[in-house]
């Protein structure tokens, strides 16, 4: 562990994914036999990441677009929190998602 600085504060580093991958679940995929894919069904949280990355958007220009808290933004990308239907309606406008 590293001795704090003069101020009292220790230097923290720490690092993450910005795209989590999908949780295992204990249902089993199914493949398409004509494709041999799995099913193209995107979450809505998974589409709300990937747009706002792909226009390399951060959680907090997102939130004031859509005027909503980044904390309840982050939540819903995590897949922790459920938005209101307005909330979504916005989200979809501001990220361009069907």
């Amino acid at each position: 562990m590293q001795a704090a600085n003069e101020q009292g504060y220790v230097e923290i580093w720490s690092s993450w994914d910005l795209v989590q991958p999908p949780q295992s679940s204990t249902q089993s995929v199914e493949l398409n036999p004509c494709t041999n894919h799995t099913p193209s069904a995107v979450s809505l949280r998974e589409q709300v990441q990937i747009a706002r990355i792909e226009q390399r958007l951060s959680i907090a220009d997102v939130a004031f677009r859509v005027k909503c808290h980044e904390r309840t933004l982050a939540a819903f990308e995590r897949g922790d929190e459920v938005l209101e239907a307005f909330v979504v309606k916005k989200l979809r406008s501001v990220l361009k998602i069907a």
